[in-house]
């Protein structure tokens, strides 16, 4: 890139460079008109654009924005402050600004003045109001309902949803979603009192605020090109954020038009505009966004492997997360369930959207008394089903392989064949008495394929669920509950699921409200729900003091201390285990108070506290319990 010949500015050295794309020597520059130092406090000098004399330099101008640029110059000739910024901005209004898209090197590219590379902070971010917001997400549930067919078809055709699918599991979720933002956002980012504090709430009030975290990255999935990102950024942008999207590789279609939504209910909305910004779709632009651009916190939804590869990028720069990576779950089928039922609902389960659901069940306990009905019945819906489309046929074959290794080490399927795949089309596939060390097992895979395995009880299902290390959402089956109480909540208390479903899979988790949060390798934070969008958000304390309230600068008197020691060993009631450490040793609740009061006595009287010979441990302990008794009141009192 040509560079003009540098102007000396009295210890200054400035030079005109050609702006192309905004970037220079991996320097981002964000305003019309750059500044850069150092400069030494000594040094002072005009700059001059054109003819004009428009500031006098004074100490050093280290940020490249308009901003601090006219804090740091100081106007000449008594000129005020507002002629002199109009004045940079008059005499700069023929300067492209280097965020302008140009794709040439010629001398006709505007210049602009810079320093020697200095690496740029990223702009203030400055949210709209939440009523602004709200009336964004209104505009963009409306153009999501207006343009849902467009998306239902190109869902279908980048990654083999039917039109039902796309419609039901994907516009559907994201629409509740946007009403329930509407009906709830205002009451769970309001500011609200913090009350209670006792002896210090005196005099102060205190409030919790909720604000945006600030420039958030999406890195999108494609299993749910629409209801995934549709809702990440709802979130984001509800909770006042910028938002930073990196759509889907596979889905980049589907994921254009949605953020083409999104950016046009910004219109008419100017504290909005800027808010979304969209990268390229390639597989290569999430890491060179996470190496090259700045962010106060990232999202992501994928695989534990490529989610393990971004917590390492973000851990070194001490970035914030929420990592949604695949799960592995099981259903437990207990004795006295409704094994039709079950076999009806794991069947949707692992069958539905082609398996590609990171909730899907990959495994079923099945404990004997229902096994046979539950197997029956499930090999009926196995035998009718029909062939699904998967992402692709490198995820039908990998799917089919899990399936045939378990048949190998000893699995059958239950429909007695195991078909070939047709390309990215495969039928469904369900194996019993699957291999514990299988793939198959583990849910290694991603498509409609389900393990079976009968187990003896819960307790053995639970122990065999505990070697998976992945878990989203499990699912239980139980006619009584109540009478397997203890079971059951054990089974909740260790699956390590964020969702447990009784008697249902995956339905439920459709509702806007739940949160949903990995465990393990299946990673960490909270999207969707109260959770998710708070979650988006950093939470600020406001105390407000009286100025009646003085602080105290030095310690008070003994006798205050004394009086303070009494309040904090009043006891409304004695409890057990108070009267067992006191039988035990009753010295370390009495010298104390009881020393205060040797010390307040020996002030009042103005002579120094007595020196008396220490006494045995054990007269020590029958004095100081004799000189506690407890009133009516079950106040203690101190004797002198």
């Amino acid at each position: 890139m040509a560079t003009e010949a540098a102007p000396r500015l009295r210890g200054v050295e400035l030079r005109a460079e050609s702006v192309v794309d905004g970037v220079e020597d991996g320097v981002e520059d964000r305003g019309a008109f750059a500044i850069m130092g150092p400069v030494s406090d000594s040094s002072r000098g005009w700059i001059r654009t054109g003819s004009r004399e428009f500031a006098h330099l004074q100490k050093s101008c280290r940020e490249p924005n308009l901003a601090t640029a006219q804090r740091e110059l100081r106007a000449p000739n008594g000129c005020s402050v507002g002629r002199f910024a109009r004045a940079i901005r008059e005499s700069t209004s023929h300067v492209q600004s280097p965020m302008a898209d140009s794709r040439s090197t010629s001398a006709a590219t505007p210049a602009i003045l810079t320093a020697a590379a200095v690496p740029s902070a990223p702009s203030a971010h400055t949210p709209a109001s939440l009523p602004d917001r709200l009336r964004w997400l209104r505009a963009f549930r409306n153009a999501v309902k207006s343009h849902h067919p467009t998306l239902c078809a190109l869902a279908s055709d980048e990654v083999g949803k039917t039109t039902f699918e796309a419609l039901a599991a994907d516009i559907l979720p994201l629409i509740a979603s946007c009403n329930w933002h509407l009906r709830h956002a205002r009451g769970l980012l309001a500011t609200t009192r913090v009350r209670g504090g006792g002896l210090f709430g005196l005099g102060h009030a205190v409030e919790r605020r909720r604000l945006p975290v600030g420039r958030v990255l999406v890195i999108a999935t494609w299993n749910y090109p629409v209801q995934l990102l549709g809702i990440q950024l709802v979130q984001a942008i509800v909770a006042g954020n910028s938002v930073v999207v990196k759509p889907s590789e596979r889905a980049p279609r589907t994921q254009a038009l949605l953020l083409k939504l999104a950016i046009a209910a910004t219109d008419g909305i100017p504290s909005m505009r800027g808010a979304i910004e969209t990268r390229t779709a390639s597989r290569e632009e999430g890491a060179r966004l996470l190496r090259d651009e700045r962010f106060d916190h990232v999202v992501f939804t994928g695989s534990t492997a490529v989610g393990r590869a971004i917590a390492e990028v973000c851990a070194s720069k001490l970035l914030p997360t929420t990592l949604e990576l695949s799960g592995s779950d099981t259903a437990f089928i207990l004795g006295d369930a409704d094994a039709r039922a079950a076999a009806r609902a794991v069947f949707l389960g692992f069958t539905g959207n082609a398996g590609q659901t990171c909730m899907a069940p990959r495994r079923t306990l099945v404990e004997r008394p229902a096994l046979a009905a539950f197997s029956d019945e499930l090999a009926r819906l196995v035998a009718g089903a029909k062939r699904v489309r998967l992402v692709d046929a490198h995820a039908a074959n990998a799917t089919r392989t899990a399936a045939a290794s378990a048949m190998t080490l000893g699995g059958r399927s239950i429909v007695g064949a195991l078909e070939p795949t047709d390309g990215r089309a495969m039928r469904p596939i369900a194996v019993l008495d699957c291999p514990v060390e299988t793939e198959l097992f583990f849910g290694r895979h991603f498509g409609p394929a389900l393990a079976v395995r009968a187990v003896d009880s819960l307790e053995e299902a639970l122990a065999l669920h505990a070697q998976i290390g992945q878990y989203l959402a499990t699912s239980v089956w139980t006619r009584a509950p109540r009478a397997r109480r203890a079971e059951i909540e054990r089974a909740i208390a260790s699956c390590g699921s964020s969702l447990v479903h009784f008697n249902s899979v995956l339905l439920p988790s459709a509702h806007p409200g739940i949160a949903l949060g990995g465990h393990a390798a299946s990673g960490w934070g909270i999207s969707r729900g109260a959770s998710g969008l708070l979650g988006l958000t950093r939470e600020v304390t406001v105390t407000r003091t009286s100025r009646f309230l003085a602080p105290p600068v030095e310690e008070p008197p003994p006798s205050a201390v004394a009086w303070l020691s009494r309040i904090v060993a009043w006891p409304t009631r004695p409890s057990r285990a108070a009267i067992a450490i006191d039988a035990i040793d009753a010295t370390a609740a009495i010298d104390l108070p009881d020393r205060i009061n040797t010390e307040s006595r020996a002030t009042a009287s103005h002579e120094p506290p007595s020196n008396e010979p220490t006494r045995p441990r054990s007269e020590a302990n029958s004095h100081a319990t004799a000189q506690v008794t407890p009133t009516s009141s079950h106040r203690p009192e101190i004797h002198a």
